[in-house]
């Protein structure tokens, strides 16, 4: 891991993920159902998230986050390690796009970090904390709403930047420029996101955006040579903002 090859680095960290073991037993501990209200989850729905959780399908899940949290919710009290890192990534993401004011979650300022929910006590109390906030009637008001917002999880990011390429001064094009801009900050990731594209013309178009949103000055233009280090310094700056 102290390594300076990065490939290296990252294939290290992959093989201690998989190798990291949990601590079994976080539902009795949390008191589940005693302690903590449950989420009361239909089995066999249960069974696709996890399917969709465990093969790294988070985006997917995210573009139904209100139907899919209370899954995600449980599934911090399972023993499986992919079960527990999904829904981590799920909540994550779901807390980034969806802004949530409230989340005084680590996980609303870091990526997953398997290590990190390691013990039982570790996954108990974030378990906890997301059941408090479930059965609040603030919080399910505000996830009613969701199903009828726009969120930038269910954006087809890539059509969605060729179609602004040109501009978006009128038209469709300004009518999905305004869309991107109804998403607000939860939009900022998705974009930097794009700006290594394969095709520079897409990850250009994406930089443009970031600008016209945040109103941030710049003039480099992305190319195959210079994509990951403005990728870089925007992601500083994203992170510079949580």
């Amino acid at each position: 891991m102290k390594s300076s090859d990065a490939e290296l680095q990252g294939r290290c960290r992959e093989l201690i993920t998989r190798t990291e073991r949990l601590q079994p037993g976080v539902r009795k501990t949390a008191g589940v159902g005693v302690d903590v209200p449950a989420m009361m989850c239909n089995p066999e729905l249960k069974k696709e998230f996890e399917a969709l959780a465990t093969s790294g399908k988070i985006d997917e899940l995210l573009k139904r986050d209100y139907d899919w949290l209370t899954y995600a919710f449980d599934g911090l009290l399972s023993d499986e390690k992919p079960v527990v890192l999904g829904s981590l990534q799920f909540i994550h993401g779901m807390i980034r796009n969806r802004s949530l004011p409230d989340a005084t979650s680590p996980l609303a300022k870091e990526k997953p970090d398997i290590r990190k929910y390691r013990s039982v006590e570790s996954r108990a109390e974030e378990y906890t904390f997301w059941a408090q906030w479930w059965y609040t009637v603030k919080a399910r008001t505000l996830v009613a709403e969701w199903a009828k917002e726009p969120c930038a999880g269910t954006e087809d990011w890539e059509e969605a930047l060729r179609s602004l390429r040109g501009g978006w001064a009128d038209g469709k094009e300004k009518e999905r420029y305004d869309r991107i801009r109804s998403f607000g900050k939860s939009a900022y990731p998705y974009l930097v996101k794009y700006i290594d594209f394969e095709d520079t013309a897409v990850g250009n178009t994406a930089v443009t955006v970031l600008r016209a949103l945040t109103e941030r000055q710049g003039k480099d233009q992305v190319t195959a040579a210079t994509k990951a280090a403005i990728k870089a310094e925007w992601t500083r700056w994203l992170d510079s903002q949580n």
